[in-house]
């Protein structure tokens, strides 16, 4: 990355959290249709695609993966004011969209209490540990399978350092919740994907999405929905960024919500076929274009700090 890339991506970073501030001023006057709000945050991400189109594929990831993290927090945060939630101040609000991933507004509300944070800290502490030795013996052996290497990268990243910043609020005493859970004591589709894999992002999604189609679409069409729309979200952080693989994020959310449709109350069945279409399908979810550009490199540059 050079500096002048570098300054790219630092101005696209630097213009969602200015929008960020803007959008909360905005919920905070006018309570504006949902559809107009997802409009809304389309255009910069548009623009900033633009702006970065001679960035690499990681730096354009970064760049518009913060962008619609951003603009997510205020579409949540306009559903907040519009269900009678009360308005964040300023401070809470650059804490919970600029240094949390967790989407409800309701954990920087209210009185700060003491919270237990200690187990957060150790789990979180133990997976980038966990993660980081599975990693290296990965590089030792060259494996170079994408599922066992991703699994590895999510072990430190979504297990690991998000468990730690769980572990920071709760001792600031903010009610925030664990994001991501084991995902091997699952029961099933729904279970993984509403109690166990990116809480955040499906709590976001259930309260903008699912909820407002369901006196349109019946429950299992509002959740088939979601699957959908997750499918065109994750387009936008993966095959966007990579130039190329499109369709196939949208694909593999499009199968997920399908078995999440058809299996009926979990089980042992439920579980199997569950666990072995995420195994399958992470070629699917990061095709080799996006893989290229950034897991690969990132994995190169582990084995070479860990030699």
């Amino acid at each position: 990355m050079d500096f002048d890339q570098i300054m790219l991506v630092s101005l696209v970073v630097l213009g969602g959290l200015l929008l960020s501030v803007l959008g909360k001023w905005m919920v905070d006057r006018w309570v504006l249709p949902s559809l107009l709000w997802w409009l809304i945050i389309l255009l910069p991400l548009a623009l900033a695609e633009r702006v970065l189109a001679d960035a690499s594929v990681f730096e354009r990831m970064v760049g518009l993966c913060v962008l619609l993290l951003l603009g997510m927090k205020v579409i949540v945060y306009m559903e907040w004011k519009r269900s009678g939630g009360a308005r964040m101040p300023f401070i809470r609000w650059v804490n919970f969209a600029w240094m949390w991933f967790g989407m409800e507004p309701r954990a920087f509300i209210g009185k700060r209490q003491q919270r237990r944070w200690q187990g957060h800290l150790m789990w979180g502490s133990g997976c980038i540990v966990c993660g980081g030795i599975f990693l290296t013996v990965l590089g030792w052996l060259d494996v170079w399978l994408l599922p066992l290497v991703f699994a590895a990268m999510s072990a430190m990243f979504h297990f690991g350092a998000l468990r730690i910043l769980t572990a920071f609020w709760a001792w600031r005493g903010m009610a925030v919740r664990t994001l991501f859970r084991n995902p091997f004591a699952t029961t099933g589709f729904v279970d993984f994907w509403g109690a166990r894999w990116n809480l955040a992002y499906s709590h976001m999604m259930a309260r903008t999405v699912q909820r407002p189609l369901r006196p349109y679409l019946g429950n299992k069409g509002s959740v088939f929905a979601v699957f959908v729309l997750s499918g065109v979200l994750h387009e936008l952080a993966i095959t966007v960024p990579a130039g190329g693989g499109y369709g196939l994020p949208t694909l593999f959310f499009v199968i997920q919500g399908c078995g999440a449709l058809v299996e009926s109350k979990g089980g042992q069945w439920s579980r199997m076929a569950c666990l072995m279409s995420l195994v399958v399908g992470v070629p699917v979810l990061f095709p080799e274009v996006f893989a290229d550009g950034v897991i690969w490199p990132v994995f190169e540059n582990w084995i070479i700090w860990t030699k």
